[in-house]
């Protein structure tokens, strides 16, 4: 009986195993970027591409609101801004919002926001201290925003 003694051709078939690897992989990235492509595109004509009723209706409403109910017309208002002029209906007023406040410090801390009734000018009428002394600062009895340390 004959044997063939002859080593196996590893170089050929690590070549040929390489190429058929590198053939995969080529092939399942050519097909993702297609696959994400032609989804992209169908999912653009289909969701974004028309507009829903609701939208529709919502931009109207919403138009509508800004066109009527408003003491002064838009144009109006954008003229007048436009000269520098602020009417008492756009003119800035302080915030109320004082949310950023209680989180700045990240610390327990208490802080109660500023009485908008009272004057919040200051005393010119008093002395000044001149004892290096700070005056004390009265506890306002309204409940105070505790914020936990973080």
């Amino acid at each position: 009986m004959a044997t063939d003694k002859t080593q196996p051709p590893v170089k050929t078939i690590l070549l040929i195993g390489g190429i058929s690897i590198a053939a995969i992989i080529g092939s399942e990235l050519l097909f993702q970027s297609y696959f994400n492509s032609v989804y992209s595109d169908e999912e653009h004509a289909k969701i974004y591409g028309r507009p829903s009723e609701l939208l529709i209706h919502t931009v109207a409403r919403d138009e509508a609101r800004l066109r009527e109910g408003h003491p002064i017309p838009i144009d109006q208002a954008m003229e007048t801004i436009g000269r520098g002029e602020r009417p008492e209906v756009v003119a800035p007023r302080p915030s109320s919002d004082f949310s950023a406040m209680l989180g700045w410090l990240q610390m327990v801390h208490q802080f109660t926001p500023p009485d908008p009734s009272t004057d919040a000018s200051p005393d010119t009428s008093a002395t000044p201290d001149t004892t290096g002394t700070a005056p004390a600062v009265p506890v306002p009895s309204a409940p105070a925003a505790v914020v936990p340390h973080v």
